[in-house]
């Protein structure tokens, strides 16, 4: 038999994380009386824990309206799970075959709540190439990756992150417009790919594939890019059908079904 205290400890634990997971696909914010409902404690203990859980940065406040959503600790743990997870193994073989095929610079990047991370890459063998910071994490709608990323939510749930995160420019070619960011996922997810140039970066071109699981949820990108005089449009455009086949290999390792549709899931679309 534990101990009172350590038993007490437990369920602490408990209830926090008990907490925690009601953010686990919320739709929005969530108010002290919603977590109340849904985890079956108190208004009184919910605010207590939600308290603790902002001052230690796994929750965020927005402070007006009293509402709360998952804090940037959790980006932080979720960046430590990411350096660890077998992904970042699987998709190595994936990314130097892209590398290679088209000697740009192939990159993994990772779906963590409202932010992608960057987490591994094969750099090109060209003097002038594209070469990205990993571990840091970046709005999830920014860019090609950004745009396959969201392919597995429903288009109200991209318009409400959209309108939380405010996109805003970072290049003259920037895409900021809600609709045309949602327009541009509803593209993705048809091809398979997103094709954008300069979004994030100016001079750099790319070409963005979902990697899916086996329920047809994007947990990862995969990009492949370098600069826009030797690599956009037109000149990736020979590539796509290769790259393709060897992103839905790293897809096929998390039990992604061949016969299966390649972009992602419909059902995200009728939600």
């Amino acid at each position: 038999m534990l101990p009172l205290m350590a038993e007490s400890s437990i369920r602490v634990i408990e209830r926090a994380v008990k907490i925690l997971d009601c953010f686990v696909g919320a739709r929005g914010n969530l108010g002290i009386t919603e977590i109340s409902k849904q985890t079956r404690l108190s208004k009184s203990t919910v605010h207590h824990f939600v308290t603790t859980l902002v001052e230690t940065g796994l929750l965020a406040s927005d402070g007006a309206s009293r509402r709360y959503r998952l804090g940037p600790k959790l980006a932080q743990l979720g960046n430590a799970f990411i350096q660890s997870t077998d992904l970042r193994d699987l998709a190595l073989r994936g990314l130097t075959e892209l590398r290679d095929l088209t000697d740009e610079t192939a990159s993994l990047h990772m779906k963590f709540g409202e932010q992608r991370i960057t987490t591994d890459q094969v750099v090109s063998t060209q003097g002038i190439r594209r070469v990205l910071n990993l571990g840091v994490g970046r709005p999830i709608y920014l860019g090609a990756v950004g745009i396959v990323l969201m392919g597995d939510m429903s288009d109200a749930d991209i318009l409400r992150l959209l309108k939380r995160s405010r996109p805003r420019q970072l290049t003259p070619n920037t895409v900021t417009d809600p609709h045309e960011i949602l327009k541009l996922v509803h593209k993705a997810r048809a091809d398979g790919y997103c094709i954008l140039n300069e979004q994030t970066d100016v001079g750099v071109g790319v070409i963005a594939f979902p990697v899916l699981d086996h329920l047809g949820t994007v947990p990862a990108g995969i990009v492949v890019s370098g600069p826009i005089q030797r690599w956009n449009a037109k000149t990736i455009a020979p590539y796509i059908k290769r790259m393709k086949a060897i992103v839905d290999g790293v897809s096929s390792q998390l039990g992604r079904q061949p016969a299966e549709s390649s972009g992602p899931t419909a059902r995200a679309a009728s939600r």
